[in-house]
């Protein structure tokens, strides 16, 4: 047997000591925020170790339990069949006494590591008053952990945001209290796990959003927090010599802020970030706000047509260096998108740039204070995988623009106007960290252009 676990990354990484105490873990929750699944996640996962598990109930229905948990990833009845698990219903009309003898005596017969009661609520409720509630949680639920030496999870409801008085008791004397909330936000559904309490452990980030997904299960997408901004990574070699000369070079783990015009949006952004790609070796996931992937599929197939590119190879190109999403950014609350987002980078594992286009329709949506800190948590976060994090947004006005310039170690604002002869002309006005401010001319860009064709066309002969 190894030692207990609760079976999410996050959480193991942050509390695994406090599950060395014997402890009292209380799940409580809203209707449907996830009790029953995070309590059968960390049974699943303690019983795939090795270490028996318990699971007492006195609404679930066992059949329908493990049908749910099976879509979610957690095969019970395979660690059932193996003798890991024993699920045990008991009736509601049950008086406390026998069904504190009954738990009793199936923790001397089955000998586990982790006991799940779903839920206590009923329990608490028909004790009566508080005083013999208080007396049953401290003298037998809080000891009854040593007595198997091993962890005793607690699943209790929360109705709306009221105190329940039969779970006051309960927070005090637990060592571990996790609250799962659903938050109803603009219409939107999303989900928030309150970290209350985890004795013996530093608990530094008190609200964490999280996931459930079928074949997943919970996820959990905590904010990076950071004492000191990470090192550069790896460097990157620009695809021209114009840039070389404004930039000198990038490196994963920085952030790229690109804007345009919002009736001129300059299609070349492809062209560069594709030179980028094939210099450099890289794949890109790109994310759009506004378009369907196939529609920026045929995009930049058409941009790179357009110098000279063949469809076939210009196939090929995005193929080899493409992966593209949509996501609705109004579908969701600002954190749960954030949620969404952090999931299609874990899943882009080979991603080392992450495109967001456009992101003028998500800052637009959302107050400035919370616009920023959600971009300054996704910045750390890439920051952290190492991964080019490449925002490209229409200019809006100038709070937006500055905003969005104070978060970037490069800025690269492209501008267009027609000149005296009515020729219409780009003008890019590039800033990278450690760098003067410097300008582009049309012609700048045109070699600039050239050069990456050329590199591409050289690059795309070994596909």
């Amino acid at each position: 047997m190894s030692d207990l676990v609760f079976g999410i990354d996050w959480l193991d990484k942050n509390f695994a000591p406090s599950l060395k105490l014997n402890p009292l873990i209380m799940i409580a929750g809203h209707p449907g925020a996830g009790k029953t699944t995070l309590a059968c996640t960390m049974c699943y996962a303690n019983a795939n170790n090795g270490n028996k598990c318990l699971y007492i109930t006195f609404h679930e229905d066992r059949d329908k339990l493990f049908h749910v948990m099976s879509n979610l990833g957690l095969n019970l009845s395979d660690v059932e069949s193996k003798g890991l698990l024993k699920f045990v219903k008991i009736p509601t009309s049950s008086s406390p006494e026998f069904i504190g003898g009954l738990i009793t005596d199936l923790i001397k017969e089955f000998d586990p590591k982790v006991v799940i009661v779903d839920s206590i609520t009923p329990l608490l409720i028909s004790v009566g008053t508080r005083e013999k509630r208080r007396e049953l949680i401290q003298n037998f639920l809080y000891e009854l952990p040593k007595n198997f030496n091993g962890a005793l999870v607690i699943i209790a409801e929360l109705v709306g945001d009221r105190k329940d008085e039969e779970l006051e008791d309960m927070y005090f004397i637990a060592d571990i209290v996790l609250i799962l909330r659903v938050i109803i936000e603009r219409g939107l559904t999303s989900r928030v796990m309150e970290v209350k309490k985890v004795r013996g452990c530093d608990v530094r980030l008190g609200e964490v959003r999280y996931s459930i997904s079928s074949g997943v299960g919970i996820q959990l997408f905590p904010k990076t927090l950071l004492e000191e901004i990470p090192p550069d990574a790896r460097e990157l070699k620009l695809p021209c010599k114009v840039l070389e000369k404004s930039m000198d070079h990038l490196h994963l783990g920085m952030s790229v802020y690109i804007t345009y015009p919002p009736d001129d949006r300059c299609l070349e952004t492809f062209l560069f970030l594709t030179g980028l790609l094939m210099e450099n070796n890289l794949r890109c996931l790109y994310i759009t706000y506004n378009r369907p992937p196939g529609a920026v599929r045929e995009q930049i197939i058409r941009v790179l047509r357009r110098y000279g590119i063949s469809k076939e190879v210009a196939d090929k190109i995005v193929e080899n260096y493409y992966t593209i999403v949509s996501v609705n950014p109004y579908l969701y609350d600002l954190d749960t998108l954030l949620v969404k987002l952090l999931t299609l980078v874990e899943e882009a594992k080979t991603a080392n740039v992450i495109v967001f286009d456009d992101i003028s329709l998500v800052s637009m949506a959302y107050g400035k204070e919370d616009y920023l800190r959600a971009v300054y948590d996704n910045i750390n976060f890439l920051r952290l995988e190492r991964k080019l994090n490449v925002r490209i947004g229409s200019y809006i006005n100038d709070e937006n623009y500055r905003l969005n310039c104070m978060v970037s170690d490069v800025i690269v604002n492209i501008m267009t106007r027609y000149d005296d002869s009515l020729k219409y002309k780009s003008i890019v006005h590039l800033w990278r960290r450690g760098m003067r401010h410097t300008v582009l001319t049309d012609e700048e860009l045109a070699r600039c252009f050239e050069e990456i064709t050329e590199l591409i066309k050289e690059k795309s002969s070994n596909l």
